[in-house]
């Protein structure tokens, strides 16, 4: 089994993401790992050439459901590896609602259940009270971060499911609220911002170049977590665009693996705060599982032997960097409705616009990719701050 396709496939929904109309130039923030946990429960119900296509975007290798429980492990060890060492500071829940009196299979209710640690499915009157209940349970799960995850749900829904992710994070070196400073931040239009920027001058982080991808790169931790902030940053000039284009698991396991430790030198980054909701139906449409949507041709016949397809896919994602640390969350839904190099001074200051990723490092001196909990880009930091001082 492919252990780089999660990472891959974290990469290139980012990549289609952020070349969507209504995100390109635009500030972003996603999360890669609730997309594909939503649509990992989901391909515990598919079948046929829907579960072909579901493993083949998700983890590299078309499935059936002979090697089923090998990608099975992969979300196991997934989420084993993203919980541990995090405890206080991640959290996640897998949710799963049907509607009351229709036929889900309990083989798939247990194998959410074995899998992805679903406690339990809620019955509910989906039309009537499930916006009120599911709202409740994902603005718990993400600490009041998310409120209002759905804003109605039509007759026809029969059963939707729910990753929520929350993490709050304290920075190993906090930076000083006396050392953030108005300052310029250059737009890729060459025009400037003025906006707040946090400085830390005497940091101790991880740092490397990419001569691939004209950038440079560096990695800041997190106090009681292996939970790290990758930042990278293009050389002047460059267009972020570039570099997102060029971004494959290869490219960043190589990236991670060159980093070098770097003491005392100068960290400074913008504060910002993006709250976003996309609809993924047509990333994961063109990544290559679009017959999921369709109906007449999805096969989910794990989960009912009604005919069911996929009418939904919604995320909304919340991240916030400050003086303190980093606090982000991110609800993703799927709605289940019936048929009818040089070398200069090291320092890390993104005062262009960059690439934000929260990671967590398994190894890429071993060649191992990382895991990708959330991503986005800042263009325009001054679109994202309050003009109160820090």
């Amino acid at each position: 089994m492919n252990d780089k396709g999660l990472c891959q496939f974290a990469i290139e929904s980012y990549q289609k993401l952020v070349t969507s109309d209504e995100n390109q130039g635009n500030n972003v923030v996603y999360s890669p790992l609730s997309a594909a946990l939503a649509l990992g429960m989901t391909m515990e119900g598919a079948r046929g050439k829907t579960l072909a296509n579901i493993g083949q975007i998700l983890i590299g290798t078309g499935l059936n459901e002979s090697n089923l429980e090998a990608a099975e492990q992969q979300f196991k060890h997934l989420i084993a590896t993203t919980n541990k060492d995090n405890e206080g500071v991640f959290d996640m829940a897998n949710l799963i609602y049907g509607q009351h009196g229709f036929p889900i299979k309990p083989a798939f209710q247990e194998k959410l259940a074995k899998v992805f640690g679903v406690d339990g499915m809620k019955q509910l009157d989906l039309a009537k009270e499930g916006r009120q209940v599911i709202n409740a349970d994902v603005e718990k799960a993400t600490r009041g971060m998310i409120k209002d995850l759905i804003d109605q749900i039509e007759s026809d829904v029969k059963l939707i499911l729910v990753n929520a992710l929350y993490f709050k994070g304290s920075w190993r070196q906090a930076f000083g609220k006396d050392s953030t400073k108005l300052q310029d931040f250059t737009l890729e239009s060459g025009e400037k911002r003025t906006v707040w920027m946090m400085n830390d001058y005497e940091r101790d982080f991880k740092y490397t170049r990419s001569k691939e991808l004209q950038a440079k790169a560096g990695l800041l931790s997190y106090r009681d977590s292996s939970i790290e902030m990758l930042l990278i940053i293009p050389n002047e000039k460059v267009p972020l665009k570039s570099i997102e284009e060029n971004l494959n698991t290869a490219m960043l396991i190589k990236l991670l693996s060159s980093m070098w430790s770097v003491e005392r030198e100068r960290v400074a980054l913008p504060r910002f705060k993006i709250d976003a909701t996309h609809d993924l139906k047509p990333v994961i449409s063109c990544l290559g599982a679009e017959d999921l949507f369709e109906e007449g041709q999805a096969n989910l016949s794990g989960i009912s032997d009604k005919q069911l397809y996929v009418s939904q896919v919604i995320q909304r994602a919340v991240i916030e960097v400050n003086e303190e640390g980093t606090t982000a969350a991110a609800a993703t839904y799927f709605r289940c409705v019936e048929e009818s190099s040089y070398r200069a001074p090291p320092s890390l200051v993104a005062d262009r616009p960059f690439i934000y990723s929260l990671i967590i490092d398994q190894g890429a001196k071993d060649g191992k990719p990382p895991i990708i909990l959330f991503i986005g880009s800042v263009h325009d930091p001054s679109l994202l701050q309050q003009n109160d001082a820090p």
